[in-house]
């Protein structure tokens, strides 16, 4: 399935359906290094239950928005964007979690078998 499967459906101006994907990469970017500082000072472990809690909330919330016949552009870009930011704090929450899991001696391995996995894995 492509990533903006549903915002085909709602428009056909490329530049807004772009904007889904782009808005679906930009946290990464703005928020990548906020999201460092923010994973190494809170309990990570609380961290990802909260971030994975708060995204479950938001897709059942746009899933039953479009349902009821709600859905637009606006919607998945404010998705795309709340989404990504959640799982930018996710990823180094999980990142920083790792050597506490993990023995000194293994961390290497550990690190990289989590490269290999896909986002959000």
């Amino acid at each position: 399935m492509r990533p903006n499967g549903a915002g085909t459906s709602l428009t056909d101006r490329p530049l807004l359906i772009a904007s889904v994907t782009a808005c679906g990469h930009l946290p990464r970017i703005v928020f990548g290094l906020l999201g460092g500082a923010v994973a190494g000072r809170v309990d990570q472990r609380r961290a990802m239950w909260t971030v994975d809690a708060a995204r479950g909330l938001l897709v059942a919330a746009s899933a039953v928005a479009m349902a009821l016949g709600h859905a637009s552009i606006a919607l998945l870009i404010v998705l795309a964007f709340v989404l990504t930011t959640l799982q930018t704090l996710f990823d180094n929450a999980s990142t920083a979690l790792l050597p506490v899991l993990v023995h000194q001696e293994a961390l290497g391995s550990a690190n990289a078998r989590r490269g290999r996995s896909p986002p959000g894995a």
